[in-house]
């Protein structure tokens, strides 16, 4: 198995929130909205029965912010400092930090966006970002032309 290209990362705040920003587009289902809108009317019947006196409602309340929290959470692999190793071969890349090694497949990729200095890879659950100019092997224009030829849509 040869590493087609590799690539050295740090780690920055921006690059997160950006990374969220983009993946929480894709990562919004019908079933998220359904969640959503149920949670919003057991709060709205619950401060109903509030106004009635029933105090037993700020349990429902509760759950169902808990369920709107859980719905929209975050999933990030990256801590807040440090640097991500990516290596890419003909199936798959390789996500790599101090604690973590996460396999990812191609096919879960949804989109990636370019910006000046990173690529910005948009997955199913979540967001990765790559630094353009710390590839040690292959080349950064390289790699648009192998991810769009595994048919995955490049912005």
């Amino acid at each position: 198995m040869r590493i087609l290209f590799k690539n050295e990362t740090i780690i920055s705040k921006e690059k997160i929130t950006k990374t969220d920003k983009y993946a929480k587009v894709h990562r919004i289902k019908l079933t998220d909205v359904l969640k959503t809108i149920m949670c919003l009317t057991i709060i709205i019947c619950s401060f109903i029965l509030l106004k009635r006196g029933e105090y037993d409602a700020i349990i429902y309340i509760g759950f169902a912010i808990w369920g709107v929290r859980d719905t929209y959470k975050r999933f990030n692999i990256v801590s807040k400092s440090g640097k991500l190793i990516y290596e890419f071969y003909d199936d798959f890349f390789e996500v790599k930090t101090k604690d973590i090694i996460l396999k990812v497949d191609y096919e879960v990729i949804k989109k990636v966006i370019t910006e000046q200095d990173v690529y910005y890879i948009i997955l199913e659950k979540c967001g990765l970002f790559l630094d353009k100019d710390n590839f040690t092997i292959g080349e950064k224009d390289e790699i648009l032309d192998f991810l769009k030829g595994k048919a995955i849509t490049v912005n």
